[in-house]
């Protein structure tokens, strides 16, 4: 039974939230528009502001409550946390987009949310401060990848915690790749 949860996250992870929200307001492939990315900030590059919080609420929510449910369900932790790991891979790597899709940043908040809202906090303060230093989301998501290890590493539950945010911030920084070379090339020309 676990096994069948943890694929049918897998495949809620890859519904690509952005790319369905632009195909219903008139973009045929968000991928053909701006960074090329099917995130919440690519949209509203595109679409408008609010389609940042419709996108990333949506992909929020889907993990979100999933994994909610499976703990009034009564899975076992493991099981929730396998599931968590799930929903990141499906919204980086979407079944339905030839293994492409998102950065995870809003999946794995929810995903993150689900495990331990406190973890959601603690990376809130260097994703601020770093998007208010560098006006960039994906360098403010990335450093928000950095810190939630290291988070997970003083909370309850570390056992199982520290290696499944480390696997999540691995798969972020991963997805995040391109904005990080960019803005290092930016800084490195200054």
């Amino acid at each position: 039974m676990e096994a069948i949860l943890i694929i049918i996250a897998y495949l809620i992870g890859s519904i690509p939230s952005g790319y369905l929200i632009a195909r219903v307001y008139g973009i045929h492939d968000i991928r053909s528009h701006g960074s090329g990315n099917i995130g919440a900030t690519n949209v509203a590059r595109i679409l408008g502001t609010k389609f940042f919080f419709i996108v990333f609420f949506a992909d929020f929510f889907k993990s979100f409550l999933f994994l909610l449910g499976m703990q009034f369900a009564g899975a076992d932790q493991l099981s929730i946390m396998l599931a968590g790991l799930a929903l990141a891979l499906g919204n980086g790597a979407s079944i339905f987009l030839q293994f492409r899709g998102g950065k995870a940043v809003a999946t794995s908040c929810g995903v993150i949310c689900a495990w331990n809202p406190m973890l959601v906090v603690a990376v809130l303060i260097p994703w601020a401060l770093t998007l208010w230093a560098t006006k960039r989301v994906g360098i403010a998501s990335g450093a928000a990848y950095i810190v939630l290890p290291l988070c997970a590493a003083f909370s309850y539950n570390a056992e199982l915690l520290l290696p499944c945010t480390l696997l999540i911030s691995v798969w972020g920084l991963f997805l995040h790749r391109s904005n990080i070379r960019e803005f290092l090339a930016a800084f490195a020309s200054t």
